[in-house]
């Protein structure tokens, strides 16, 4: 083989291997965007369910709050020791469930917020189940009032709680919440 010919063959041969690394490494980058992209897209669509399933629990704790007329409640459990509000409490909580491993990618301000949230709407639906125990019958009541006053009180406060988690959605969030 004469020298002419073995440098030619290791040009192409030293062509060939570049031009596999650099398909290579383009192929690398190119997957690694892609990924990063639809990575980006999961994230999003994530943040607009949670959005959305705590916009419908903020909804139902309006309506939820208007059930009851607390101020006459007294008059109301005093008649009967049969008397107990009832009170539908019914909160979504599938999103927060199933994503739950994912809020780690959320700001920390916001998990704590979704966090106390849905503890809020656990302790409000502890608190609904206890007027339809045979218990609430059986107690003084005044404990019968304090539990419906801590009822109404942590409705109010689930609500404040649940329309500032929205606003800081809106703060946090507000590419990822664009509805177009």
């Amino acid at each position: 083989m004469p020298v002419a010919d073995a440098f030619h063959f290791d040009n192409v041969v030293n062509i060939a291997a570049i031009i596999a690394l650099v398909t290579f490494f383009l192929k690398y980058v190119i997957d690694g965007y892609i990924g990063r992209r639809r990575n980006i897209r999961e994230r999003r669509k994530m943040i607009l369910a949670l959005y959305t399933e705590v916009k419908l629990n903020v909804d139902n704790l309006r309506e939820d709050g208007g059930q009851i007329d607390f101020h006459d409640i007294a008059g109301f459990l005093a008649a009967s020791p049969q008397n107990a509000p009832h009170i539908v409490v019914f909160y979504y909580s599938d999103i927060y469930k199933s994503k739950f491993n994912t809020l780690s990618d959320l700001p920390d301000v916001l998990i704590k917020n979704i966090v106390q949230f849905y503890g809020e709407l656990e302790y409000i639906g502890l608190l609904a189940a206890s007027l339809t125990k045979p218990s609430f019958q059986v107690v003084s009541q005044r404990a019968r009032e304090a539990t419906i006053m801590e009822l109404q009180k942590a409705l109010a406060e689930a609500l404040s709680g649940g329309t500032k988690l929205l606003d800081a959605f809106d703060l946090i969030m507000p590419r990822a919440l664009n509805r177009e």
